[in-house]
């Protein structure tokens, strides 16, 4: 005789959410991805790591990163959109814009009127980007120096006797474009010793240095001959026998200062991943890499990554532009040169999008921020985030429970660990994302991504596993073709 309630034992499933059996079986507790990982399995986690390393290694700018994505997707034969005359199912394609933001996309069975799968990153980080007039000596210390203003937000001290090195884009006088890549060389902000700085120590942390104080040292020997400064001269005179620029030519520069360490792992056991500029360039590199591994989905699979988004999305390339309208109007032209613009909104607001960004982890020296039971960790699967913003949820997408549903049922389906989480204690902070202007064209998104610590800092931490998990869902939502009315 079957005891009562053996039936509903054995319904729960034991996903990797960390459900259980029995009385387990009414429980949310997110378990330790690492665990029950088989060793086939842990040999997909140190592949993907390695090439995720190699992938930060050689994307330190938001052109490099867009340059170093096509790399890896025309080798598994994605094309430019330009070339393509028409669309067939399976078609694996992508869009450049302004050079700092793409889109992939692979076709699916079904029109793109009925919507897309998409997942949206940004690959824009923070930095020290040069000011247009730049360069000065000062004769008191006898130094040449680069006036820097940052981008995003950082704590400025992170930034202080930081290894850097410059890379960007110049365009010169006569038109011509210049590449500057400057990894030989070394530049730094520098700071006081600790023996002068007592002054410096009594103020508070966001007052010890200002925008204006982040400096960095571009030289020291006075150029010869007669000059009305002998030290920015001498570095001139090294800019023009390098890249062949004069002063004026800095004016149309895009020039940025980043940090010059390469990924390294962390820790005895190797599990974590150090590195410059995994906010978010981490979601990016998954959702192409999750893009990959599809044949011919149901709906159309899009990567959207996108520039601007550490300082709210605004400019060319950012979330708050018609970008997305621009290139959902391009792919269906291909489709139908006559599809009418009915069909375009019908396709916006009928896709399905994931805000991939990076979450904040419990830091295990600072915990009082977090309220543990809805907050992050690394090492157990992305995190779910059903609404960002600050304070009353302000400037948030506050996803609908259908649609969080919805994504629930893809993570247990595919039995991929997963955790939920909020920016922090309600009054302690926030922050936000693309979601709430893929929002603005009335489709379903929300909040997922790979959790950090030590985020906007020039190293930030990742754990190997969360990669490995959050790469397991891209593909599995790509994959997904149910709820297509999600209503």
């Amino acid at each position: 005789m079957t005891k009562k309630g053996n039936s509903s034992s054995k319904a729960g499933s034991p996903s990797g959410s960390g459900r259980g059996r029995g009385k387990n079986a009414l429980t949310f507790k997110p378990a330790v991805a690492w665990s029950g990982l088989k060793p086939a399995e842990l040999k997909k986690v140190d592949s993907l790591s390695r090439d995720y390393m190699a992938f930060l290694n050689a994307a330190r700018t938001e052109r490099e990163t867009v340059r170093e994505l096509v790399r890896i997707a025309e080798k598994e034969g994605f094309c430019s959109l330009a070339d393509a005359k028409k669309v067939t199912p399976g078609d694996r394609l992508y869009l450049i814009h302004k050079d700092r933001s793409i889109t992939f996309a692979v076709a699916g069975k079904r029109p793109l009127s009925e919507g897309a799968n998409m997942v949206a990153s940004h690959v824009d980080c923070p930095r020290l980007d040069l000011k247009m007039r730049p360069l000065y000596g000062d004769k008191d210390s006898q130094t040449a120096l680069l006036r820097t203003h940052y981008y995003g937000g950082i704590r400025k001290y992170h930034w202080v006797n930081t290894p850097l090195e410059l890379r960007g884009v110049i365009y010169t006088k006569d038109g011509k474009r210049k590449e500057v890549e400057l990894d030989d060389v070394r530049f730094l902000v520098p700071d006081l010793l600790p023996h002068l700085g007592k002054s410096q120590n009594e103020k508070k942390l966001a007052d010890a240095f200002t925008g204006e104080d982040l400096q960095v040292l571009a030289g020291s020997r006075p150029a010869k001959g007669k000059h009305d400064d002998p030290l920015a001269m001498n570095i001139l005179e090294e800019l023009n026998r390098r890249l062949g620029i004069g002063e004026e030519d800095l004016v149309s520069a895009e020039l940025t200062l980043v940090p010059s360490w390469d990924a390294r792992e962390v820790g005895f056991d190797r599990s974590m991943i150090a590195a410059y500029g995994q906010d978010d360039r981490v979601n990016a590199f998954l959702s192409l890499v999750a893009l990959l591994e599809l044949k011919t989905p149901d709906m159309w699979a899009m990567a959207v990554c996108y520039d601007k988004e550490e300082v709210g999305s605004e400019g060319p390339g950012g979330a708050q532009t018609r970008m997305l309208s621009s290139t959902f109007g391009a792919l269906m032209d291909l489709e139908d040169p006559n599809c009418p613009d009915r069909a375009l909104r019908r396709g916006l607001e009928r896709s399905r999008a994931l805000s991939a960004d990076v979450k904040s982890g419990v830091n295990p020296l600072f915990k009082s921020v977090q309220e543990f039971q809805n907050a992050a960790h690394i090492g157990r699967g992305p995190t779910l985030t059903k609404y960002t913003g600050a304070r009353g949820k302000s400037a948030a997408n506050d996803a609908r429970a259908e649609f969080v549903g919805h994504v629930r049922g893809v993570l247990n389906r595919s039995k991929i660990p997963f955790q939920v989480s909020e920016t922090g204690k309600v009054d302690e902070g926030g922050g936000g994302t693309v979601a709430k202007f893929l929002a603005r064209e009335n489709m379903d998104v929300v909040d997922i991504g790979v959790p950090l610590l030590s985020m906007h800092s020039p190293f930030e931490v990742s754990s190997k596993v969360d990669l490995h998990c959050t790469r397991r869902f891209f593909t599995a939502f790509f994959e997904d073709g149910s709820g297509l009315n999600l209503s």
